[in-house]
């Protein structure tokens, strides 16, 4: 984990995280990873006026919170309740995948030292660190002097954020491949990357985005390459659009001379449509087009456009199971 944005004053009475740890096996009702996390609190416990001091910051810089401390005392499981909206909501506010909500399965009584809480949240594997440190930067803002902690939390607030998109998966569709796990009862674990495992024993399944484990790797490492795609297309038989690599704008400008208006500009290396645009019609719009696509690779290629439907379907063991138009 990197370092915290934030240098608290570590007082007595400031919260601390005792236990961190992901559990990767299957907790009541969970279908996937949780982070385990405990924090123990003074007797004491926060100061009301610090809480509400955090709380009107959260509602003025972070998209979707609403106050929470609207004076008077609070109770451990509010504490509790809090730490999880907050947690939620840099989730949501980075679009990060997040399919179940997190609760507080013990509460170890007060005693004279305080009490802990023992808080359980969902995680992808690769944003366990993310949530360790959002944890850690709130507890903090604590116990920052009450002077600082206006453009203390200001300053930090980015860096959280940063912290949880730099640890979301690219997948775009991951989230919905394991929300229907979800449905359907089915547990998943995180491999590496964006690799993830689905169901358990004999029948676990492997899927990398939309590539499975029994994805040709030699098909899938074609079709990540447009101009390797071309060519192979044609010689099956396939129509295909005449192709012409444009490593620069001036051949860009041949190119689109011995194609013809309109044009089609792609990366070649990327999926799903990025970066792709099309009905190009004059040399401004292809300049555009070339430094909007120049933002997911730096190998461009452009062809003819081709008017019609576009159709996107999905094929598992030989048999069709969705068109998409």
């Amino acid at each position: 984990m990197p370092a915290l944005p934030v240098q608290p004053n570590l007082s007595p009475c400031l919260p601390t995280i005792t236990e961190n740890r992901i559990v990767t096996g299957l907790l009541p009702g969970f279908n996937h990873a949780v982070a385990v996390v405990k924090i123990h609190f003074p007797a004491q416990g926060p100061e009301p006026t610090r809480l509400q001091a955090i709380d009107r910051l959260l509602a003025e810089f972070l998209p979707g919170y609403t106050p929470q401390w609207k004076g008077g005392g609070f109770t451990r499981r509010d504490l509790d309740q809090w730490l999880l909206l907050v947690i939620d909501l840099l989730h949501d506010h980075t679009l990060a995948p997040k399919l179940a909500k997190g609760r507080v399965e013990a509460l170890l009584p007060d005693d004279k030292e305080g009490w802990v809480s023992c808080l359980l949240y969902p995680v992808l594997g690769p944003q366990h660190g993310a949530v360790n440190f959002a944890l850690h930067w709130l507890i903090s803002l604590i116990g920052v002097a009450q002077a600082q902690l206006a453009p203390t939390f200001k300053s930090s607030l980015p860096r959280v954020l940063e912290y949880f998109a730099n640890q979301t998966p690219s997948s775009v569709g991951l989230a919905h491949f394991l929300a229907a796990a979800d449905k359907a009862g089915i547990p998943w674990q995180h491999i590496s990357h964006n690799v993830y495992q689905y169901g358990w024993g004999k029948h676990a399944r492997l899927l990398d985005g939309t590539f499975t484990d029994q994805t040709s790797n030699i098909a899938s490492r074609i079709c990540l390459h447009k101009n390797v795609l071309n060519p192979v297309l044609r010689a099956a038989g396939i129509p295909v659009p005449t192709q012409i690599s444009i490593p620069d704008e001036n051949q860009a400008m041949q190119a689109a001379e011995k194609l013809g208006f309109p044009v089609v500009v792609k990366p070649v290396d990327r999926d799903r449509g990025e970066g792709v645009s099309t009905n190009l019609q004059s040399l401004p719009a292809i300049r555009q087009a070339m430094d909007r696509a120049r933002q997911f690779s730096k190998r461009l290629v452009m062809e003819n456009h081709c008017p019609g439907e576009d159709y996107r379907i999905y094929v598992m063991n030989d048999e069709v199971l969705l068109v998409i138009c």
